[in-house]
């Protein structure tokens, strides 16, 4: 009987265990999304359909904002756009606040190449530079005689990613599963929008909502300072609701 007892005990044990662990990991996932909340580009792992973050890239539409900066491209509809990371790995974001670097080549704002290098020259004129929406780039270059001349340099891909296949690797940027077997496919179902970025894809009253009730059921072992934590949320909630109808965010499990 003894045996049977302690058996039962251990399992509860684990369970509880366990299930503080998936808690305490969909928190880190809405810590993330609450952290790039004003990131471009940035697709959150919250799921507003179970109102919970599942571990998932969500790859829906986010808003677009104006921005009237030459080098800024909104991506509207599916895709990323396909950049070289610091070890010469691909990776993939919808962040279109491109720059140019000293060398004339198009990079993130991080300083991360497009994987199909774009290189504008050193002598283009910044004004000249354009985007039209079937992804055609465009600059006016001048020579040593003051002669401008107008060149296509290719076509701005863009690459339609599952999301199941992705991983958050920093800001909005993505790579592939290492487990993943995929091959890439490069689509146009999109149109891209010259001076502007797209927002992130989440809107922050139900994170901050799932965030306070998952406090709510951990304690200081799993995450430390939890009480105040969960006064910066409640904090943040109350001021999200002078202007925001909170009863749709919580009739899941509350």
């Amino acid at each position: 009987m003894k045996k049977i007892f302690f058996c039962i005990l251990i399992f509860f044990t684990y369970s509880i265990y366990a299930g503080d662990n998936d808690l305490l990991h969909e928190y880190t996932l809405l810590y993330t999304d609450l952290l790039n909340l004003r990131t471009w580009g940035y697709k959150s792992f919250y799921n507003g359909e179970l109102n919970r973050a599942d571990g998932y890239i969500h790859i829906s539409q986010g808003a677009i904002e104006m921005t009237e900066v030459r080098f800024d491209c909104a991506l509207v509809g599916e895709g990323f756009f396909k950049i070289r990371l610091a070890d010469d790995s691909e990776a993939y974001t919808r962040s279109g606040n491109f720059r140019v670097d000293q060398n004339g080549t198009i990079t993130t704002s991080q300083g991360y190449p497009l994987y199909e290098t774009i290189c504008l020259g050193e002598t283009f004129l910044p004004d000249s530079f354009t985007i039209t929406k079937d992804h055609s780039m465009y600059v006016s270059t001048v020579d040593t005689n003051n002669t401008i001349t107008r060149s296509q340099l290719g076509r701005l891909l863009t690459y339609k990613i599952p999301n199941e296949y992705l991983e958050h690797y920093e800001d909005a940027i993505y790579t592939i599963k290492e487990t993943a077997d995929y091959e890439e496919e490069i689509t146009f179902d999109n149109y891209l929008i010259q001076g502007s970025l797209e927002l992130s894809n989440y809107a922050l009253l139900p994170v901050v909502i799932r965030m306070y009730y998952i406090l709510s059921l951990l304690d200081e072992n799993v995450i430390p300072h939890i009480e105040f934590k969960k006064e910066l949320l409640k904090i943040q909630i109350e001021n999200l609701s002078n202007t925001e109808e909170i009863l749709p965010f919580i009739h899941y499990d509350y």
